[in-house]
């Protein structure tokens, strides 16, 4: 019978909550099995074993992880897939979840590593059961840190890309508001409005350049010129020429400004003088 709350969604969505919920109830099955089985070898490794015939205490190891097992691992499982049954939480972050809860276990798992690998197990020599108890235990061991190992890798390499492309960012949205700055002030760039001949108005804003509009040419090509406000603004979010997309930076442009001869406006008017009297 469905949920009042999940008659009421979308299909698309309603089939989504339903495949979360189907899973989550597969996987709490599988788990429950997983976990009594485990269970049931424990206790006939315990019932049948003389515990003193190894240094190791098995018996206790098996007794502290079962109880790990049934008052900490076996009851979040049974209660996540309730809450998230009831709409309390989401269906998709339970796993989330579970990992959060096996993440204290770390340092249980790191100790039964560590114990089995030392010069007092000797307890395959000993009792031949009992290492197969301790064998359980840090095999599992072994699994769950691995699994650790590798969620932390990933932790990792998501942080560092995301560290990286937010310096990207940080670098780029520093360096278009140089060149911004750079536009504004450099007197080097600009260009007299009555030389615009190749174009009548700035591509920007489509505005006709007038006798006393400040123009700002690209070191890309002579003939790319804008209003100085227009590509000021136009490169604090892009550095690039809005006509040919070449990509302006600072030094492109301390560069050009050199090489580019500044024009007085003494200079302007003799040429403007010498071009009337030729005429």
């Amino acid at each position: 019978m469905e949920d009042s709350n999940l008659a009421d969604l979308p299909q698309g969505l309603q089939m989504t909550e339903e495949e979360h919920m189907e899973k989550i109830r597969r996987q709490m099955k599988s788990n429950i099995v997983y976990h009594l089985t485990w269970c049931l070898l424990s206790c006939l490794i315990i019932l049948y074993t003389p515990d003193d015939s190894c240094q190791i205490p098995v018996h206790l190891l098996l007794i502290i992880r079962m109880s790990i097992r049934l008052f900490y691992s076996l009851p979040f499982k049974v209660i996540s897939y309730y809450l998230a049954k009831q709409r309390v939480i989401n269906p998709s972050s339970v796993s989330i979840l579970s990992t959060a809860v096996a993440t204290p276990l770390f340092f249980w798992y790191t100790f039964m590593v560590i114990l089995f690998f030392t010069k007092y197990n000797d307890c395959k020599e000993s009792s031949f059961p009992l290492y197969l108890g301790l064998l359980l235990l840090v095999v599992e061991s072994i699994l769950y840190l691995i699994f650790f190992i590798l969620i932390s890798m990933l932790l990792c390499c998501i942080g560092i890309l995301t560290s990286v492309i937010c310096f990207i960012k940080w670098r780029n949205k520093n360096n278009n508001k140089k060149i911004s700055n750079l536009l504004l002030k450099a007197k080097g760039l600009r260009k007299d409005p009555r030389e615009c001949e190749h174009a009548e108005e700035c591509c920007i804003c489509f505005g006709e350049f007038g006798s006393d509009s400040k123009v700002i040419c690209l070191p890309c090509n002579d003939k790319h010129y804008f209003h100085s406000k227009c590509i000021s603004e136009w490169m604090k979010t892009r550095n690039s020429c809005p006509i040919c997309k070449s990509v302006v930076t600072v030094e492109l442009l301390k560069q050009y400004k050199k090489k580019r001869p500044v024009v007085t406006e003494m200079q302007r008017i003799n040429t403007t003088s010498n071009s009337s009297a030729v005429q």
